[in-house]
């Protein structure tokens, strides 16, 4: 019995062809391992990315908060006999806010008091409202740095429980917040996105 072999080239060409084979999956395996890395190092950079954003929006509000942080604000007894108090508002920053309001929030759905009326306060000696001007203002355009403005409101603190003085302005770079008697400092929805 004779065994057919094949001739010479044909098993040639069947080493050469088993020899590429190993060679090509032994380079798509270093391949995948190339690409698998750089998958690892992409998402390692994102990691670092997303950590640089959160501290760079940080940053940001914290730029937001700055102006706003140095408005301080008192609500105080004013005159007992007509129930009457005073919210000051202190604008302890460096730049100007601008349509600044005061009310009184109290619980329920009860709507809020407004100003009797409201004014940039004078320094003679102490800090005090000037004499009336005859109108009944209820905001103040612009509050100067360093002044103070102040609100004659119809009720005293803690003469209905539950109730808080909320004073709106809006900052130098546009943005309009909120501060209550209990130094809540917050930014307003409408200028949350800009």
């Amino acid at each position: 019995m004779h065994i057919a072999w094949g001739d010479a080239p044909t098993w040639l060409a069947v080493i050469v062809a088993t020899f590429g084979g190993y060679v090509a999956l032994r380079q798509l395996r270093q391949q995948q391992k190339v690409v698998e890395a750089e998958i690892e190092r992409g998402r390692a950079r994102d990691g670092v990315l997303d950590g640089q954003l959160r501290e760079i929006q940080d940053r940001e509000r914290t730029r937001q908060r700055e102006q706003a942080e140095r408005v301080d604000l008192t609500w105080e007894l004013s005159d007992p006999q007509l129930g009457r108090s005073l919210i000051v508002v202190k604008n302890g920053s460096a730049r100007p806010l601008r349509d600044v309001t005061a009310v009184i929030h109290t619980a329920g759905n009860v709507p809020p008091s407004l100003p009797l009326n409201c004014d940039v306060m004078v320094f003679a000696g102490g800090w005090g409202m000037p004499p009336p001007n005859g109108g009944r203002e209820t905001r103040i355009t612009v509050l100067r740095p360093g002044e103070q403005a102040g609100y004659v409101m119809a009720l005293a603190p803690g003469s209905i429980t539950e109730a808080e003085a909320r004073v709106q302005f809006t900052d130098d770079a546009g943005y309009r917040w909120q501060l209550t008697s209990d130094l809540s400092l917050s930014l307003l929805p409408e200028t949350a996105s800009k």
